[in-house]
């Protein structure tokens, strides 16, 4: 299937018995799989396809987004005290277009709070280039502002024909297949390092690419992700 300009490849996960069996540093795991995203992702669609940065980007933030939306309600439904100790942890709200949006410290933990979170790894790499650190508050702001409406999941810093960030979930199979590999908190970290890849590439090789615009839809896209309830189904384990 081609999606953004790129075609959606199979991934083959290493065979393994999870890191927390073999000891492994769960965030050394995490860099080696996101350059497998790196790979199957930000290659085809930079290189082969010619596809903007900043579309990557979002593609890469929808996926940290989603998978930081596995994590919360992994955590809440395995009594994890980091979620449930919270006064709210999880709150549901119906928008006005029908979805359903999710809120609270669980889903904020893995996008914006914990030590490895999507924007731990977003904004610290982007200071380390140098480059002006973007309000995340504000981003965050500009989401649930639209929280409903029609340009909810449309980034401000993309033009108006560019892709919704919701259009890239047909690659969300991604997840499903990296999940088994490392311990569910560090899921969203993998596509974060994809991503510090990519712009790290960029400032090192393409000065002309706007790495602080980058951070800016990479958060927002992951933001809003998080936020819009998925069917998460298919990568939920099952229990016995």
């Amino acid at each position: 299937m081609v999606v953004f300009g790129f075609t959606r490849r199979r991934v083959v996960p290493s065979a393994s018995s999870g890191p927390e069996v073999r000891g492994e540093d769960p965030m050394v795991v995490a860099k080696r799989l996101s350059d497998v995203v790196f790979d199957l992702v930000v290659v085809p669609a930079k290189v082969q396809q010619g596809v903007p940065s900043p579309i990557i980007a979002q593609i890469l933030g929808t996926l940290a987004g989603v998978s930081s939306q596995f994590v919360a309600l992994s955590a809440l439904r395995d009594g994890d005290p980091a979620c449930t100790g919270s006064a709210t942890p999880l709150l549901t709200l119906i928008g006005q277009d029908g979805e359903t949006y999710l809120f609270g410290d669980a889903i904020n933990r893995p996008v914006l709070e914990s030590p490895h979170s999507v924007w731990e790894l977003v904004g610290g790499v982007t200071q380390r280039m140098g480059e002006p650190v973007p309000d995340v508050r504000a981003i965050a702001a500009v989401v649930m502002e639209r929280v409903g409406g029609p340009d909810f999941d449309r980034c401000p810093d993309l033009p108006p024909d560019a892709p919704r960030a919701r259009d890239a979930l047909v690659l969300s199979g991604l997840i499903g297949r990296l999940r088994h590999e490392l311990p569910t908190d560090h899921l969203p970290a993998v596509f974060a390092l994809a991503y510090q890849r990519m712009v790290q590439t960029d400032h090192d090789v393409d000065p002309s690419v706007d790495v602080v615009q980058c951070a800016r839809v990479m958060m927002h896209s992951a933001i809003a992700m998080s936020k819009l309830r998925h069917d998460l189904g298919a990568l939920t384990p099952t229990t016995a």
